[in-house]
């Protein structure tokens, strides 16, 4: 499963005049697969569409990656 969520209100997003989102993507049914899952070929591609979809009409756009597996994001 793969969304975007809208947390422009953690960051008083209307008074700066720009948006925050928060990216997640993970396997429906649980929250992180099990060890020993083979590799997804089409995942890069598929977050690669998502993202272009989603900011194709936007400019000045800075994205930052948080990896949270290790709890301590």
């Amino acid at each position: 499963m793969a969304h975007f969520f809208n947390y422009g209100y953690l960051f008083v997003a209307d008074q700066l005049g720009c948006q925050f989102y928060s990216f997640d993507l993970f396997p429906i049914g649980m929250y992180k697969p099990p060890k020993g899952i083979p590799e997804d070929h089409w995942l890069t591609a598929t977050v690669q569409y998502l993202f272009a979809q989603r900011f194709e009409q936007l400019s000045n756009i800075i994205i930052a990656v948080y990896e949270d597996s290790d709890g301590s994001q």
